[in-house]
């Protein structure tokens, strides 16, 4: 194309990709926009997942001002504190800090303030840091007071991150620059505000689109890129891109620009009186009903909106039914016709978003009904599945726009308890798939997970849903709460959800500081939670995973700390019970000590300090050894034999007959 700017393959090209309009979080968008479902990404490595989206943000990214001086702060201080004003990107700086350090052993993630989870009398959770872990802490849209507490407990976490050798990014609200302590000033940066033309560039060029300087001085452009956020102008890319992609090349960029500004910002007027012209209430049911299921079946929006017509309580036609207008007439009334794929779509790219904000905006008498509406209809059967998640996605993005979060917590209850799996389950995932990640309620939903995990009768319907969000999205971002809820789930009373939440946990697992923390919170000897406690444990203790090294480090049983709790574990679980339920974890172990290696060794030694000096356990795990050793095929007798031994002397050493061997390894 000549006497324009260039334009090429995009590295990014979905045009499913989600439509993002004013304030939220993006975080689910992002990672979609990227190539990554993090809904459909179970048993996948959450700290793989993070690292490309940081990845896909870092190639879009444009340094604020002073950005090299929070760097150095973070690199000689383990901390940075970053400040300024609303829209200047803040939070994608302090990413894209802790991104540059990607090489250090450990995992980015970020924290939460722990008023959401166990009522522990502190708002920050030292054991939430890793060695060489990468912590982004947000406290923007937190309350006031929960604010001072993460505030004050600050010092105090920040030795924790010292000795771990972690980094760790603060973001403050602009109104508490003013507040922030002495002993904090040194450590606090203002970063100023990206070039706006410069981000744009950058998004576009990622998407093969390259304007010239002409084309990038037409209309109000340049005023925008002055004044409008980073994630107005990157908002603003998108549309951009998937207007090239509905229109083709021939528009060229003026006319993809003029497409993007009027998506990103309608004109209120115009879309009255398209909303006024659509006519009477059964058409505006259309109108609305088309907006919510944009891309359903003709047949699906038909049914959908007699639906939202009678739970309105409008009058109902009396016209006979072959005197009605055709539906294709009745779509077009309302700007809307179906595409190529025989699925509805209104005219103009974005215009079902716009219409949903303006219906719902100007008629919130119609929120409660709409409400019902989604509740009835979410789970029909004649919904495909594409359908009925667009339709709880956009619902929810509405609601949680302007009402109170609680009066959703029945729907996904409701939906989960559904006699048919298949309809009910996916529309609960998706409200809470949406609501555990919002920007202003997503803590009230991550404590309603919480809540709702804890209940050890929990049904299997809600349960089951709720794995399927913790070892998703949840774990993504949040690796900790996900860990934390999965253990509860672990607990429930019903075996299959138990087993799911064990098969979960394995996720989590991955990373060795979450598996750590997970062993320490088992209480095998609990007169409540002993029996689930023990089964996860043995899920836990897959000697394997143990004597795996991490990143850039030793196993973790090499450390002396695992394990002691790695015994104690083992004598409650002994102790409460039968010899079927951990006999061939007990084995396993055998079979991995049995193998030359720098750590193999440890196994024996916490299987001998887990009979805590009692001769008639020592006893009777040498019988087990022996047996074991006994049935070992030739080829493998030498090292069975080798191991017999190695058990022997331990015990020996135990009961005061011997002393240590010199293969114990001390503290570590």
């Amino acid at each position: 194309m000549t006497g324009s700017g260039r334009y090429s393959a995009p590295h990014v090209n979905d045009p499913r990709g989600p439509v993002h309009t004013g304030p939220g979080d993006m975080y689910v968008t992002m990672l979609q926009q990227a190539g990554i479902d993090a809904a459909r990404t179970a048993g996948s490595d959450p700290r793989r997942l993070a690292e490309d989206y940081l990845r896909w943000r870092a190639r879009r990214f444009v340094a604020p001002d002073r950005l090299g001086d929070a760097r150095d702060t973070l690199l000689d201080r383990h901390l940075v504190m970053l400040t300024g004003d609303p829209g200047v990107g803040r939070h994608c700086a302090a990413a894209m800090l802790l991104h540059e350090l990607r090489e250090t052993r450990g995992s980015f993630h970020e924290l939460l303030d722990q008023s959401e989870e166990e009522s522990s009398g502190r708002a920050l959770d030292p054991g939430h840091v890793g060695d060489g872990d990468r912590l982004l802490l947000d406290l923007v849209h937190l309350a006031d007071h929960n604010r001072r507490a993460v505030l004050k407990e600050l010092d105090g976490f920040l030795a924790t991150v010292r000795e771990r050798g972690a980094y760790m990014a603060v973001v403050l609200p602009s109104e508490e620059e003013a507040s922030v302590p002495p002993e904090h000033l040194a450590l606090t940066v203002r970063v100023g505000r990206p070039d706006g033309r410069e981000v744009l560039l950058r998004h576009l060029h990622q998407e093969g689109i390259h304007p010239s300087d002409t084309e990038l001085a037409l209309g109000e452009l340049p005023q925008f890129l002055e004044r409008e956020s980073m994630e107005r102008i990157g908002a603003l890319a998108l549309r951009i891109r998937r207007a090239r992609q509905r229109e083709g090349e021939h528009p060229g960029f003026g006319g993809w620009l003029r497409t993007a500004v009027k998506a990103l910002s309608p004109s209120d007027t115009e879309v009255a009186k398209w909303l006024a012209d659509t006519g009477e209430g059964p058409q505006r049911a259309l109108l609305l009903t088309t907006a919510f299921l944009h891309g359903a079946r003709p047949d699906t929006v038909h049914r959908a909106a007699h639906t939202l017509v009678e739970l309105a309580r409008h009058p109902q036609e009396d016209t006979p039914l072959l005197a009605h207008e055709p539906l294709a007439t009745r779509l077009r009334a309302v700007h809307a016709s179906t595409g190529d794929g025989g699925r509805v779509f209104l005219e103009g790219m974005d215009y079902d978003q716009i219409v949903r904000t303006h219906g719902w905006n100007n008629f919130p008498a119609m929120r409660p009904t709409l409400r019902a509406w989604v509740a009835q209809i979410a789970t029909a059967p004649w919904l495909a599945h594409d359908e009925r998640a667009g339709l709880v996605r956009r619902f929810t993005e509405q609601w949680l726009r302007t009402e109170r979060p609680e009066e959703l917590r029945e729907l996904p209850e409701n939906w989960a308890k559904h006699q048919s799996e298949r309809l009910g389950r996916p529309s609960a995932s998706q409200l809470l798939r949406v609501a555990v990640l919002h920007e202003r309620h997503g803590g009230h939903f991550r404590r309603m997970l919480y809540d709702w995990s804890c209940d050890s009768k929990q049904g299997p319907g809600l349960a089951h849903v709720l794995i399927g969000i913790c070892e998703t999205v949840l774990l993504t971002r949040y690796p900790d709460q996900a860990m934390i809820r999965l253990r509860h789930l672990a607990r429930n009373e019903h075996l299959s959800v138990r087993e799911s939440a064990r098969v979960a946990l394995t996720s989590v697992t991955r990373d060795d500081r979450l598996h750590w923390r997970l062993m320490e919170r088992l209480q095998p000897d609990s007169p409540r939670y002993g029996a689930a406690d023990s089964e996860l444990f043995l899920h836990l203790a897959e000697p394997a995973r143990l004597l795996t090294p991490a990143r850039r480090g030793d196993p973790l049983i090499a450390s002396a700390s695992v394990r002691a709790q790695l015994a104690a574990h083992w004598h409650a679980v002994r102790r409460r019970a039968p010899a079927a339920d951990w006999s061939s974890r007990e084995l396993s172990w055998l079979d991995a000590a049995r193998v030359e290696g720098p750590h193999s060794e440890l196994l024996l030694d916490v299987l001998v300090d887990s009979c805590e000096g009692d001769a008639t356990a020592a006893s009777r795990l040498y019988v087990v050894t022996r047996d074991w050793a006994a049935r070992r095929p030739s080829a493998d007798q030498d090292a069975a034999a080798m191991t017999l031994t190695r058990v022997q002397t331990r015990i020996r050493t135990a009961l005061g007959i011997g002393r240590r061997p010199s293969s114990f390894r001390p503290s570590s």
